[in-house]
């Protein structure tokens, strides 16, 4: 249990916070407890209703406990994720025995796309988990027919209503949409049309009333854009139209399913007809279909999200806790033997790595040039040798039906790769994060220099505002501070133009910009001295004081 808590939380500080995510939703939970506001988040000062609050009232109750760092911003994704991992194994363990437990456990730990969402700080993980709890609490409901008391169906139900309404704080109206399509699919396949009559709708909506309203009313009393913006242009904009320019294939998020389910992808699979390799302890119950209800989630997640024009990869992370708790269900009535055939996934994600992580040295990738790549191939290396090793110990220890060894090796053995692998992104700081870059910053400035306007000239990095500490006016960007410029139109500065008057005007003042820009200026003329600078990004100062020139 150590060894894996260690490879969970261990390394949360050792990367710099990544623009754009991880650099937002560090710094928004900064500035709600730096304002002392908690029901309008401010992202550079501007006001961002993109998402609900929950994770930010979350990492900002930890930044208040513990301090501002890399892992106070990580902590809520990765306790949520160990949350769920705790949470399938539990119910996996319910249907099927210690060994149905331990292999949804150590699947879902050690699966890639899960593992690396619960290291990062974005708000999928959150919303994967509370989406986990409302099902397995309305399963766990649906199952207490069979002999439970009422009162102990309806605390489930209700505990059900309670997580789907922290669902929806986490990331809005998706929280509703995917448990009703799947409700309403299985009711279907299954006529049950006496199913709404058991979710205890009326005071489940009560539940999802008293905890979601009270901030919404408070958002829309702040801001009349409130409603209009969070519900039209968030959600059904984002999900119909290509307004946020990621779009994606028809079989883009099964792949990341499969891909994203290494090394146990070959595992995702039914047994031959007739065989107890397929049986769930839920196809004995007359009463609900588990094993149904778990692959219609998987596929109307999946389905729903491959019909939006909005596609990322976490978007299908709440699939992972119910693959896991079928491929343990799995696991626990299969033949060793067979299972020993099925560890061939870990073997191609390391020969593919090989391949990735030696052209990447040889050619570079998107603004990592080849030399920096090449630091990077020795963790690749080892995390593919990692994955090999796992696969082939396990493979050896279920030939011998020691199952639970062979479960514990894939799994750990994986994620220590996953994990190598993860920590060798920190070589790519100067690329994605600008903590290096803004230490220097504040490393090269007088405390006489630090007073003034400070800009961000054509672009704005959120993981440089994260750790240099102080608002910027943004000159000529908008992008997803839009709605923030709008209410205070003062903050930013609409053209290049204008910013080089203000500039040429200003007594004292500093720019972040990117070096492209920084050239295009200084071969106008203008006024600037040169602070730091990296591959992607400038900081100057309208001019320097006299001592710090000597």
């Amino acid at each position: 249990m150590l060894v894996f808590l260690v490879l969970w939380f261990g390394a949360l500080g050792l990367r710099g916070l990544f623009a754009p995510d991880e650099g937002r939703y560090g710094l928004i939970p900064k500035e709600m407890l730096a304002r002392g506001d908690w029901v309008t988040p401010h992202l550079n000062g501007l006001v961002y209703f993109e998402k609900p609050p929950l994770q930010y009232w979350g990492t900002a109750a930890a930044y208040k406990v513990l301090g501002e760092s890399e892992v106070t911003a990580r902590l809520w994704p990765a306790s949520c994720g160990l949350a769920a991992i705790l949470l399938a194994g539990w119910f996996a363990r319910r249907r099927g025995g210690p060994l149905a437990g331990l292999a949804a456990v150590t699947m879902l730990a050690s699966s890639f796309l899960f593992f690396l969402f619960s290291q990062v700080a974005t708000l999928d993980m959150g919303l994967a988990f509370f989406l986990t709890a409302a099902l397995v609490g309305f399963m766990q409901s649906e199952a207490g027919r069979l002999g439970a008391g009422a009162s102990h169906r309806v605390r489930w139900m209700l505990a059900a209503w309670v997580a789907l309404g922290l669902a929806f704080l986490s990331k809005g109206l998706v929280a509703f949409v995917l448990p009703g399509l799947a409700l309403t699919v299985y009711m279907v396949l299954r006529r049950d049309w006496r199913l709404p009559l058991r979710i205890h709708l009326l005071a489940g909506l009560a539940i999802v009333l008293v905890l979601c309203v009270p901030w919404m009313m408070a958002a829309q009393w702040a801001h009349a854009e409130f409603l209009d913006f969070f519900i039209v242009h968030e959600h059904f904009a984002r999900f119909g139209t290509d307004v946020h320019r990621r779009t994606g294939a028809w079989w883009y998020f099964i792949a990341i399913v499969l891909v994203g389910a290494v090394p146990w992808s070959a595992l995702w699979a039914r047994g031959p007809r007739g065989s107890r390799a397929r049986v769930l302890a839920s196809d004995c119950s007359p009463v609900f279909d588990e094993r149904l209800f778990m692959r219609i989630w998987v596929a109307v997640v999946v389905g729903f999200f491959s019909l939006s024009h909005s596609k990322l990869p976490g978007y299908v992370l709440p699939v992972f806790p119910f693959m896991a708790i079928q491929i343990g269900l799995f696991i626990a009535a299969a033949d060793p033997l067979r299972l020993a055939r099925r560890c061939w996934s870990g073997f191609v994600v390391a020969a593919v790595l090989v391949v990735i992580a030696l052209v990447m040295a040889r050619t570079g990738i998107d603004d990592v040039p080849a030399s920096l790549a090449k630091t990077f191939l020795p963790f690749a290396l080892g995390a593919a040798c990692l994955l090999a090793v796992a696969s082939a110990l396990a493979a050896w220890l279920f030939r011998r039906r020691r199952v639970p060894a062979a479960l514990l090796a894939l799994g750990l053995v994986s994620l220590a790769g996953w994990q190598t692998l993860l920590s060798g992104a920190s070589v790519f700081e100067e690329s994605y994060s600008a903590r290096a870059f803004a230490a220097e910053v504040n490393r090269s400035l007088a405390p006489g220099e630090r007073t003034g306007t400070w800009y961000s000239v054509g672009t704005w990095d959120n993981s440089f505002g994260f750790y240099i500490g102080r608002e910027l006016v943004l000159v000529a960007y908008r992008d997803e501070l839009d709605l923030g410029l709008t209410i205070d139109p003062d903050r930013g500065i609409e053209t290049l133009e204008e910013f080089v008057d203000r500039w040429v005007a200003d007594d004292e003042a500093a720019a972040m910009m990117q070096p492209r820009t920084y050239e295009a200026l200084v071969a106008r003329g203008l006024p600037m001295a040169l602070v730091a600078r990296d591959s992607r990004r400038v900081f100057v100062l309208r001019q320097r004081l006299q001592t710090s020139l000597l």
